[in-house]
């Protein structure tokens, strides 16, 4: 007779009859970041807009379990946030976002004049 060996990595089974492995079940991309399984593998679709980061893909579940999608914050007030704020008013970093602050000492002002 004859013996089948392991199924291939990213599949499941006893050798004879193999399935897909759903690796998004484990969370492999950034919190909101779309996971597609992708029979065999997975793919993690881009960072959110304010992020940055690199796609993720690959295969099996030791691959989803040690190569997590890392989407990093984007500062947007870095170099003084110029042109996002009115001049004279402080850019204030967010996660995945900004806004603007009360106007420096000695100005007034609504953020928007």
């Amino acid at each position: 007779g004859y013996q089948c060996g392991p199924c291939p990595e990213g599949l499941t089974g006893n050798g004879v009859t193999c399935s897909d492995i759903d690796e998004c079940r484990y969370s492999p991309c950034f919190p909101g970041v779309r996971c597609v399984n992708t029979a065999p593998g997975f793919q993690c679709e881009t960072c959110p807009p304010g992020y940055t980061g690199q796609t993720v893909q690959g295969v099996g579940l030791s691959y989803a379990k040690s190569n997590k999608q890392v989407c990093l914050d984007i500062d947007e007030c870095q170099n003084g946030g110029l042109g996002l704020c009115v001049p004279n008013s402080h850019c204030i970093n967010t996660l995945g976002s900004y806004r603007c602050g009360q106007c420096k000492p000695g100005y007034t002002g609504d953020q928007t004049r």
